[in-house]
């Protein structure tokens, strides 16, 4: 199926950085996948998910991390949803690569909190 802006991509695996699931659909709280349990999940776009990618395999031995590509920015992707209920309390790190004040992120933030999907821990980091 053609990839549209209601997908992400979620890239769960360190050992296998390349390897990726496609989700475009609100997901179930099923947790019988092989990474239902993850330490964190990192939220980024363009630059910043080859650069998550890197962190999360350096760090495979301490943490199981999970890098979430949205290239939608501008509205709230039905696939970054069914993710995020489904690993309601994992902490998030939203890595911007725009320079702080002129980050697009923000607003999905301030969306995800709307829609009561933001976790109870979350951070944002940006380009400096």
């Amino acid at each position: 199926s053609p990839l549209t802006f209601a997908h992400v991509m979620l890239y769960p695996d360190a050992d296998n950085p390349s390897s990726c699931e496609e989700h475009f659909e609100k997901t179930t709280n099923d947790s019988s996948s092989s990474h239902s349990h993850l330490d964190a999940l990192v939220i980024s776009y363009g630059n910043g998910v080859p650069t998550a990618l890197k962190a999360m395999v350096k760090m495979k031995r301490s943490h199981r991390i999970g890098i979430i590509d949205c290239p939608n920015l501008s509205s709230l992707p039905n696939g970054l949803k069914g993710v995020l209920k489904k690993h309601k309390s994992v902490p998030i790190v939203f890595a911007d690569v725009c320079k702080e004040g002129a980050s697009p992120l923000t607003s999905l933030i301030g969306k995800l909190n709307t829609n009561k999907l933001l976790s109870p821990k979350w951070r944002i980091v940006s380009a400096s």
